[in-house]
């Protein structure tokens, strides 16, 4: 299995593509939401692989709910409201 490499990610605008190919990972239209670019790709990249994460991805799960799925604990800790 893979480990994502953040050299690989690429940005552009609300868009974030992996790998040459530019395959796409995830979009952040709010700019006020609790999960940011940099939140989301620290997860992304410390616990997901490459081909889990696609994998789950190609299924129709979202983004984030890849995330929430895999952490809970991480998912309500990054979204509680102080």
């Amino acid at each position: 299995m893979t480990r994502f490499n953040k050299n690989d990610f690429t940005k552009s605008g609300d868009y974030i593509f992996y790998g040459a190919d530019r395959k796409f990972v995830a979009r952040f239209k709010y700019k006020n939401a609790p999960v940011t670019k940099a939140k989301f790709l620290k997860q992304l990249i410390a616990n997901h692989t490459v081909e889990g994460y696609f994998a789950e991805y190609d299924k129709g799960i979202t983004p984030l709910a890849i995330l929430k799925n895999a952490d809970p604990t991480w998912y309500t800790r990054i979204t509680k409201k102080t």
